[in-house]
């Protein structure tokens, strides 16, 4: 087995995860179908997940979920704009997307980061 550098383990800039999330979207007949869209977030320590819940401790949850996501969320690979490119997430799409799939996407988010407490 090879040794993990400390520096490695700790920068969790670099840290990067994927969970892949079950949302129901309408196609143009109103046919609604669940979509798996992957969401590739960033890595946090314990030290700034407790920042993040100090910050927004007091800040309605239709103004923090937004900017917690965009602040945690790299990539959303499979949500694509017009122009057929996948889109930033921004806390201004935040601000656009159904609170419903953003809940969605913070547990999906929350429960891969806890991993399976059993181990």
């Amino acid at each position: 087995m090879s040794k993990l550098q400390v520096g490695r383990l700790t920068n969790t800039n670099a840290a990067r995860h994927t969970v892949v999330v079950k949302l129901p979207i309408a196609d143009d007949q109103g046919v609604v179908r669940e979509e798996e869209i992957r969401v590739v977030y960033r890595g946090l320590s314990i030290r700034e997940a407790a920042a993040i819940d100090e910050k927004y401790d007091n800040v309605p949850a239709e103004q923090a979920l937004p900017e917690v996501l965009a602040a945690n969320i790299v990539a959303l690979p499979d949500v694509v704009g017009d122009d057929d490119k996948p889109i930033e997430p921004s806390v201004e799409f935040f601000q656009t997307v159904d609170a419903f799939a953003l809940n969605r996407i913070r547990r999906a988010i929350d429960n891969d980061r806890l991993g399976n407490p059993t181990n």
